[in-house]
């Protein structure tokens, strides 16, 4: 067993063993207990390691290789999340970058940066447009699940949760396409990594026995760690965007509980409106 310390300065090798060996722990119990497809994510925040990127890139890629062609694998919930997980490899060395600068981070973000967002870019792959579409219609499919599910552990009605007082970046129907549709949604979902981060950070401090929902969130921003990683090429492949003013939103450290609860069931309730849109564009785009 390879063993990893913070004082460590690992090679490359090691780390792709390390990783390796996780992932076949994850396999001889997988049928057994969804918790553990959960250690997955759990994996992927493995920070004192990110800094060797291709070793993070070759471990998502043995993941996905090994572990959905396995024959022992037949339940639909693993397959969903673990297809989830397959649709993260294009772009992936970005998407470990942007967890090694912990964009869901429990600390107050900059509130309007602008991110050089074609640094380290790594290998994107060739159908990024079906990938990109794919993510969107999970999203949109599990993002009523986790609204419904977040505003019932909090006790509170849908008139509570109307957004109010948040600045989710504006995603528009028409009037905009190619680059400029991009550049919406890479600001709307660098926004809702972001946000999940603040209300995942929340609901582990004052829900830690809503397991449903905790799942939900981690699992929601896996998705959108992978979607950041499509856009991210696009932008810098093929629109040559190298720059993007972003918006994180405001943090809710030193917010009494119940502004923290209110701020998360806005967002999810903005998000769960804004994500049917975005869905509903990319079909459209697509059949046009």
């Amino acid at each position: 067993m390879v063993t990893m310390t913070n004082s460590d300065t690992p090679s490359a090798d090691k780390l792709a063993k390390y990783f390796k060996e996780k992932i076949e722990n994850l396999r001889n119990t997988l049928p057994q207990n969804t918790t553990n497809i959960d250690k997955f994510f759990e994996c992927l925040d493995l920070t004192p390691v990110f800094h060797k990127v291709q070793a993070c890139f070759d471990f998502v890629q043995y993941f996905s290789d090994a572990v959905i062609k396995s024959t022992s694998f037949q339940q639909v919930t693993y397959q969903n999340k673990l297809l989830t997980m397959k649709f993260l490899v294009p772009g992936a060395v970005h998407f470990l970058l942007l967890c090694h600068l912990r964009l869901v981070v429990s600390r107050a973000l900059p509130v309007n940066p602008q991110i050089p967002i074609c640094e380290n870019l790594g290998w994107c792959g060739n159908h990024i447009m079906e990938q990109l579409r794919h993510q969107l219609n999970i999203l949109n499919s599990t993002a009523k699940s986790l609204y419904e599910t977040y505003k019932y552990k909090q006790q509170f009605d849908d008139e509570l949760c109307r957004p109010t007082d948040i600045d989710f970046p504006s995603f528009h129907m028409n009037g905009t396409h190619g680059k400029e549709r991009m550049v919406e949604l890479y600001k709307v979902f660098i926004y809702m990594n972001a946000s999940l981060g603040n209300i995942t950070r929340d609901q582990n401090d004052l829900n830690p026995e809503a397991k449903d929902l905790l799942t939900l969130l981690r699992n929601t921003t896996a998705i959108i760690r992978g979607v950041i990683s499509n856009l991210t090429c696009l932008l810098c492949e093929k629109y040559k965007v190298t720059d993007v003013d972003v918006v994180y939103g405001r943090s809710t450290k030193g917010s009494n509980i119940f502004n923290k609860k209110k701020q998360g069931c806005e967002v999810l309730r903005k998000y769960m409106r804004v994500i049917d849109k975005i869905a509903q564009v990319t079909r459209s785009d697509k059949a046009s």
